[in-house]
């Protein structure tokens, strides 16, 4: 069955797609929703404490409930919100965000909606082509960013850590500037996080996607401990200590299946390392959940994480806490 927009352009998700995104959708129906990753409440459930967040998959967003572990693509959100059929569903977004694709055989209303007419459409790139310009480990500003966490040039250079002169993302050159110097982490061949640590308009940007594992071209081929860790920052602390670690895009991107099969195969322990907050510990329960893992984190009260941690109290203390907890 074919639904027709009056004469011009058909009722399907695809022309919907091309006025809108998943992005404008989430964002529209629900006001909690501020950012990828960012959790919320359910908008489904009584929900006292967020466990929901939008997250992006191989270039699909979609909605994570880990309260239920349900997840939801921007149109099945739409329609299980309003108890809708799919077309109906289509009907619902077209109408709200007034975009002129009017079915002749189904009429709803906007639920409540008056639409937004002059709303600018925010791109959300699915394939960011990022490229970059390196330069020479040389400012004083280099060495006292690294310097201050305990990091030198030759273990940045072994997890392909490097500094910038400019960032090409898509046809736009950014020229970094010597006093907010900008560092590539370069995760696989043109996958990076470019971290801009003074930036205040921007810190991290990033074209990696769930599947890119910090540190993963790092490990040995077999070992006795993995440790996941909460950033690449605190996978090299853990491998100067002589750990095994790498880190997800975050804390709540879950590792595949996949890949975590191989991980367990080619080492004997897996033990989760994030945050100390309430976000880290439950997203190190929901690992400890999924894939039979222990999990661990700093003493509550103390520094977030293993690098904050080595900054504040220093070298031994650092290896004394490591070797309790692991």
């Amino acid at each position: 069955m074919i639904f027709e927009g009056g004469g011009f352009e058909q009722l399907t998700e695809e022309n919907i797609y091309k006025k809108i995104n998943e992005y404008d959708i989430f964002s529209y129906y629900i006001p909690d929703f501020e950012a990828i990753n960012k959790k919320f409440t359910s908008p489904f459930r009584s929900d006292s404490i967020p466990s929901c967040s939008i997250q992006d998959w191989k270039g699909t967003m979609y909605l994570k409930d880990f309260g239920t572990g349900e997840t939801f693509t921007a149109i099945n959100f739409v329609k299980t919100k309003f108890n809708a059929n799919y077309y109906e569903t289509l009907n619902i977004i077209s109408n709200d965000f007034n975009l002129g694709l009017h079915s002749k055989t189904i009429d709803t209303s906007s639920m409540g909606y008056v639409g937004i007419p002059n709303q600018i459409r925010k791109e959300i790139p699915r394939e960011s082509i990022i490229r970059i310009k390196r330069r020479k480990w040389n400012s004083d500003i280099d060495k006292k960013y690294w310097g201050e966490q305990g990091f030198n040039t030759d273990v940045l250079s072994h997890f392909h850590i490097v500094p910038l002169s400019h960032v090409f993302i898509g046809d736009n050159c950014i020229k970094i500037k010597p006093n907010c110097p900008s560092y590539a982490y370069v995760i696989d061949t043109g996958i990076y996080k470019i971290l801009s640590p003074f930036s205040e308009e921007y810190k991290w940007i990033t074209n990696c996607k769930a599947e890119h594992i910090q540190g993963w071209n790092q490990l040995p081929e077999t070992g006795d401990l993995l440790v996941i860790t909460s950033s690449l920052k605190d996978a090299i602390k853990l491998y100067q200590y002589g750990y095994n670690a790498i880190a997800p895009a975050s804390e709540n991107t879950i590792i595949s299946i996949d890949q975590m099969s191989e991980l367990k195969e080619r080492f004997k322990r897996i033990v989760i390392y994030f945050d100390n907050d309430l976000p880290g510990i439950e997203a190190a329960q929901l690992y400890e959940s999924l894939f039979e893992v222990d999990y661990v984190h700093n003493p509550i009260g103390d520094p977030k994480d293993i690098t904050e941690y080595y900054v504040k109290w220093g070298d031994n203390p650092t290896k004394q806490l490591l070797e309790k907890l692991l």
